[in-house]
């Protein structure tokens, strides 16, 4: 077995070899917001047969990612998992339950509260600039969306089944 570990861009060697029909690996870790534009080459090998049986393991938006009119080309391995860690003592000075929170709006509502009670000196989300590129793509998916549709145009979100956009002035 060869491994080939160096500092190039793997991904863009990777589309290359794939376009070109030689040199790509036998196993290729992406990430999987990536995997579609891999799959989408029909280069890819079909794993239907031995990962279908996984695909309810895993959130939906991942696993739509890993395949491709309806095969599987890939297997999410990374799901990016999103904890909230607060502060007690801020949410029971300000009266916030953080049992009660199960929705966004309910998180949303939460933190208005504590931005009003703390006098705006403490916000639930700290979003400094440049973060948000990271931080969209993760919460886009955790309310039901994607970058892109079907067709891979632009998906234009309906805010009426997305999570909807708020305002804390």
């Amino acid at each position: 077995m060869h491994v080939n570990m160096n500092g190039t861009n793997v991904q863009s060697r990777f589309l290359l070899s794939l376009a070109a029909g030689l040199g790509t690996p036998d196993v290729m870790q992406l990430q999987v917001r990536e995997t579609p534009r891999y799959s989408m080459t029909g280069k890819l090998t079909d794993l239907t047969a031995v990962a279908k049986k996984y695909e309810h393991d895993f959130p939906p938006s991942f696993w739509q990612d890993c395949t491709h009119d309806g095969r599987v080309y890939g297997i999410p391995w990374d799901i990016g998992p999103v904890g909230v860690f607060y502060k007690r003592s801020i949410f029971e000075a300000c009266g916030v339950d953080p049992e009660s929170i199960v929705t966004w709006d309910d998180y949303v509502s939460a933190g208005v509260t504590i931005m009003k009670k703390s006098g705006g000196k403490t916000k639930m989300l700290c979003l400094p600039r440049g973060m948000l590129v990271e931080l969209f793509e993760p919460l886009l998916q955790q309310s039901g969306g994607q970058i892109f549709d079907d067709d891979w145009d632009l998906n234009h979100l309906s805010w009426s089944n997305q999570a909807k956009p708020y305002a804390t002035s």
